[in-house]
């Protein structure tokens, strides 16, 4: 299966964990611009061309760790053996506020690659969902609560994805097909408890997946060429081609975000940072409109209202706005993600283990976190 330049190339986080006995994952060493490719070259025991599987059996548990939550709060995934993994709701006090645990998809991969590794959360206005190994899907309120809501139509062969709207009453899924010699993609909505399903877009050359809701509107990550990939990219959603924006029920495009480069850090309600192949960063709003950010690299996250840009030059953090100013701050690590207007989560560097702690931007205090892992959006989501 042929793997695109521009797939080996991208740059980001080391973030997805695959089973043990299956992928080696080597992390490259850093780029011109200070973040590492993180290859994930495949090492299938025993080698084939066609996509080999395997399954881990389902399993979950909630807990509430405070019942206290005031203002958003940030949703962290670990990885762990066999791509399990652990959501945790965090405040911007540091506290973990409830935590599920899921298991992961079935491993699918060829030769020198993996499937793309698709989200496994979602933010709504109330509550986070997340997958539970390759079809369940589950909800897990801040009060700890969690409840199965909707199952999607992973397998051996297929991968899902999903995003729920912000009323909780829609789910957005896509399905990639990996049974046939060129995977196959179905992207549809319905109502989060029917089963009435509405096809918005198939390919076999495109592979779209939804990441979030904006005023009635899909956003859509998008990957082009092949659906096996041998790195991850530089945002939480492996959107190596940008993205996106579509009517929820037409599937017409309202709006495309970074076409041609890379797409940086999480998308937030003002837009995402672009890292083009020639030029200058620039920020792109859900409208599609774009607005210069010199001085923005690969290392960069937006803050919510579009204003500034927290980044990082592999060891001190600094802030950027729109005119150009450039404010360097004593913290130093790699910025994450914003979970409001004054609080960012960073971790100390590259990888899945490295410890994480919350930046109050108004006092420059840095509060470390009990847990580790990668900043995946906040609740509320995008909205």
């Amino acid at each position: 299966m042929a793997i695109s330049a521009r797939q080996r190339q991208r740059p980001g986080l080391l973030r997805t964990a695959v089973p043990a006995f299956a992928l080696t994952v080597t992390l490259a060493p850093l780029t011109a611009r200070g973040v590492a490719t993180r290859p994930m070259i495949a090492t299938a025991t025993p080698a084939a061309t066609a996509p080999v599987v395997a399954t881990v059996p389902s399993t979950t548990t909630a807990t509430a760790i405070t019942t206290t939550a005031t203002g958003p709060l940030a949703v962290v995934v670990r990885y762990g053996a066999y791509g399990s993994y652990v959501v945790s709701l965090v405040g911007v006090d540091g506290r973990v506020v409830a935590q599920a645990s899921a298991a992961g998809r079935s491993l699918i991969n060829t030769t020198g690659a993996v499937a793309v590794p698709l989200p496994v959360v979602s933010a709504s206005a109330t509550r986070v969902y997340y997958l539970d190994g390759d079809a369940r899907v589950r909800s897990l309120s801040p009060n700890g609560t969690t409840a199965v809501v909707a199952t999607v139509p992973g397998g051996a062969r297929v991968h899902a994805a999903f995003a729920v709207s912000p009323d909780d009453r829609r789910i957005a899924v896509s399905v990639l097909d990996y049974s046939g010699r060129a995977p196959r993609m179905r992207l549809y909505t319905q109502g989060l408890t029917s089963a009435i399903q509405s096809d918005i877009f198939k390919s076999s050359q495109v592979y779209e997946w939804p990441i979030g809701w904006r005023n009635g509107a899909l956003v859509l990550a998008i990957l082009k060429g092949s659906a096996y990939v041998q790195n991850t990219a530089a945002n939480p959603y492996d959107a190596f081609d940008g993205y996106h924006v579509v009517d929820a029920t037409s599937g017409a495009r309202l709006a495309t975000l970074c076409p041609a480069g890379v797409s940086v850090g999480p998308i937030v309600a003002a837009g995402t940072v672009c890292v083009p192949d020639t030029g200058q960063p620039y920020v792109q709003d859900l409208t599609g409109g774009t607005h210069p950010f010199a001085g923005a690299g690969d290392n960069a996250v937006l803050a919510p209202d579009g204003s500034r840009i927290a980044a990082s030059d592999g060891h001190s953090i600094f802030l950027l706005d729109a005119a150009g100013r450039r404010t360097t701050l004593k913290a130093q690590g790699l910025p994450q993600g914003w979970i409001d207007a004054t609080h960012l989560l960073i971790s100390a560097g590259y990888g899945v283990t490295e410890p994480l702690s919350i930046l109050n931007m108004r006092t420059g205090a840095r509060l470390p976190l009990a847990i580790k892992g990668q900043f995946a959006g906040t609740l509320p989501g995008l909205r």
